[in-house]
């Protein structure tokens, strides 16, 4: 088996990302200095291996020892960040009150926004609850209505805060990991404020200067233009959505087109390449000039210090940081006379990411931009060498066929991960994408890279308002295109998220496939095998027939109902299903949750799969739920003897504290923790 020389950099990323996944997975068990030491040599010697082979027969394993070093420097990278997160406050909630500074305010105004304090002191709280944040970050959330948090800001307020949740069900993401990551410790929300006051800009660090920029530019953009036009091109220019309100995103996400509101790929080449243009253009209006100078290379180098200014006023998301790499990357091989557009430089752009912040690789910025990136590379690669034929139309009619298959191949890449993070998936958004990304990269972006310029530089107020109504325009054609797609029917569509190791093993059998040199029978046997592999285990995957949280303090059952909608259930007294909660549920069973939790002690509830369920919440009901017309019973406490009648009764209270995810099997419930680990619940029995 032999690997295609220019896509061999596609498996060393994916033998990065294994080693990043293994030291995340066995991180208490790598965490010894001596085993990080084993890894740090082995690594060592993979490398020398790699780079000069002892003869042509070990050339042979070359690609191996090379993966090898690829897989060891993200185990040795994961190893290092984990080490450096701060600890957290365990599983303990508090009231506290602090002082800090704002570093970063997001959420949205129409619902509740989120300001990233670091705080400096601690004026009242637990001794060891102070000593975990101090010096760390609270995210706090807070009512627009009741405080407007600025970037740069000292404040004072009185919080209820939490530890950040961890994975919340199996295949969920581990939200505690990625807090730490960003040095939040803790999360919660604002009760009272005492004083907020601008500190003295000498004292704020780069990023605070950064984030208090951005927030002042936003609200400069977002308070130009009407709504949502203004809210839409603040998070187009500047990466803030706080003005985007949920209406307005839902709208998007509905119609497949929410890629549009992140600053990725397209935006950044659309400001770097687009001034690069413009700077050749200019410059062949002095052919003198042109014939004499290497203009094409001081272009290139005005398009990465363009992108870079973009890149850091945008926020430093991971998708802006893998557009900048590329384009770097792009505009470096330009210097040296080299091609820019390669498998290689995606794969350097993601390992170079990955060797700096290897917990990235389990965001969905980070997954869905290096999948859409990588597929669309790999196609341009192969059809380089097509020509467009003569004439305009043959032009025009390719750019379409290419605008075409461009949707389809990103919309393909990303389908199954879209899935995975969001629990649903939008059938129009490649229709969606073939009018709203020429309508951004034609009209809305070059508008909006004349409104930074405008704001930028001192020109006529006269031109700074023809380019904001020029890109207010576009942005109003766009939500009419978006609010299109969304109205049509199953926009979004709700589907069960695939799970993790369905994932990997899809996306490593089709990245064998792209990389391995076969004929083509041979390679359309090969997807046929992963079709089929991948098909069976879907088939055999039993579908989730309910939710069980039990981890706090209250104890809530969710079960999918008939119409599409889901139910939550809960004890007398007990407090209704968060929205925290609600939103992973509804994720998990591909259903939307009902906002009212049944408080009853006794419900009759038609399930999904059109059983017959009683749910009890009381013991002193369970007689009454045996007696009753349901085929089977769930208990949320402790039962002590079946029903007489034979019906089968299922008690969920013997589990340990944690969240399940439950699946029938027959008269058997097996409940899944969020560890993975299995329990199996059978009806009960007579003592």
């Amino acid at each position: 088996m032999r690997l295609i020389p220019e896509r061999r950099i596609l498996l060393y990323v994916g033998a990065m990302m294994g080693g990043v996944a293994l030291a995340i997975i066995w991180r208490d068990l790598l965490a010894s200095a001596f085993l990080a030491g084993i890894v740090m040599i082995c690594c060592l010697i993979a490398v020398i291996a790699g780079l000069r082979p002892a003869s042509d027969r070990l050339a042979r394993w070359q690609p191996v020892t090379v993966g090898a070093a690829w897989c060891l420097a993200g185990i040795l990278s994961s190893l290092l960040q984990v080490s450096q997160l701060p600890s957290g406050l365990a599983d303990r909630a508090a009231r506290v009150e602090v002082t800090g500074m704002i570093e970063h305010v997001d959420g949205r105004f129409d619902s509740r926004l989120r300001m990233w304090l670091r705080v400096s002191k601690t004026n009242r709280g637990p001794p060891d609850i102070a000593g975990r944040i101090g010096g760390q970050i609270v995210r706090l959330s807070v009512r627009p209505d009741e405080m407007v948090p600025r970037a740069g800001e000292m404040a004072r307020v009185v919080a209820r805060i939490y530890p950040p949740p961890k994975r919340v069900l199996h295949g969920a993401p581990d939200y505690a990991l990625r807090a730490r990551a960003s040095d939040v410790v803790a999360s919660g929300y604002v009760t009272d404020w005492r004083a907020v006051a601008r500190d003295d800009p000498a004292h704020r660090g780069w990023a605070t200067r950064l984030s208090a920029f951005r927030q002042a530019r936003a609200d400069q953009i977002a308070g130009s233009m009407t709504a949502p036009a203004g809210g839409i091109a603040a998070a187009l220019l500047i990466g803030d959505r706080r003005y985007v309100s949920e209406a307005t995103y839902d709208l998007f996400r509905g119609s497949g087109l929410a890629h549009l509101l992140a600053i990725s790929g397209l935006h950044m080449g659309l400001l770097c390449f687009g001034l690069i243009a413009c700077l050749r253009g200019l410059a062949a209006l002095l052919p003198s000039l042109a014939c004499r100078m290497p203009v094409h290379k001081f272009a290139a180098v005005a398009g990465v210090t363009a992108g870079l200014g973009y890149v850091l006023l945008s926020g430093l998301s991971i998708s802006a940081i893998r557009a900048f790499l590329m384009a770097m990357l792009i505009l470096a091989a330009w210097l040296i006379d080299r091609l820019g557009l390669t498998v290689r430089n995606v794969g350097l752009a993601a390992g170079a990411i990955l060797l700096v912040s290897p917990l990235a690789l389990f965001s969905a910025g980070f997954q869905l931009s290096f999948a859409a990136t990588a597929a669309l590379v790999i196609w341009f690669e192969s059809w380089r060498g097509q020509t467009s034929g003569g004439g305009t139309m043959h032009r025009a009619g390719r750019w379409l066929t290419d605008l075409v298959t461009a949707s389809l191949i990103a919309g393909a890449a990303t389908l199954p991960l879209t899935a995975y993070h969001f629990g649903a998936v939008a059938p129009w958004g490649v229709v969606a994408n073939l009018l709203g990304i020429p309508l951004t990269g034609l009209w809305i972006m070059p508008a909006g890279l004349a409104v930074l310029i405008t704001t930028a530089l001192p020109v006529p107020d006269l031109i700074h308002k023809m380019a904001l109504l020029v890109m207010q325009s576009g942005i109003n054609a766009l939500v009419t295109v978006a609010g299109w797609f969304e109205s049509l029917p199953a926009s979004p569509w709700p589907v069960t998220p695939p799970s993790p190791a369905l994932l990997i093993v899809g996306y490593t059998g089709l990245g064998l496939l792209l990389c391995v040199e076969a004929s083509r029978r041979q390679k359309i046997a090969g997807s046929a095998c992963l079709a089929c592999i991948l098909a069976v285990w879907l088939v055999i995957r039993p579908p989730v027939a309910g939710i069980l949280f039990a981890r706090g303090q209250g104890v809530h059952l969710v079960l999918p109902g008939e119409g599409g909608t889901a139910m939550a259930f809960t004890a007398r007294g007990g407090r209704p299903l968060s929205d925290f909660l609600a939103d992973n549920a509804a994720r998990s069973l591909a259903q939307s949750i009902d906002k009212r939790t049944r408080r009853q002690a006794l419900v009759l509830f038609r399930h999904g799969n059109g059983a017959q369920i009683a749910v009890v919440t009381s013991r002193g009901l369970l007689g009454a739920a045996c007696r009753g017309s349901a085929r089977t019973v769930i208990a949320t406490v402790h039962a002590d003897y079946p029903c007489r009648d034979g019906t089968p009764l299922l008690s969920l209270a013997a589990l340990p504290p944690d969240n399940y995810l439950l699946h029938i099997v027959g008269n058997f419930v097996r409940a899944r923790a969020s560890d993975g680990q299995y329990f199996l619940i059978k009806p009960v029995r007579r003592p």
